[in-house]
């Protein structure tokens, strides 16, 4: 296992924040866009449940 371990290349400080930072940018955009969805097909069924009379 020790071997195996030595042959691991780890990323630098600047690699690690970088792809930090991707992923935290990522995670927003993705939640941001659920989000939008969220309050747009609430906004739909809202809508038809009003015609309709429900």
């Amino acid at each position: 296992m020790k071997s195996e371990l030595k042959k691991v290349v780890w990323p630098d400080r600047k690699t690690v924040i970088k792809n930090t930072g991707t992923v935290l940018m990522c995670s927003l955009l993705i939640g941001a866009c659920i989000w939008i969805f969220d309050g747009v097909l609430n906004l739909a069924v809202q809508m038809i449940l009003s015609v309709f009379g429900a």
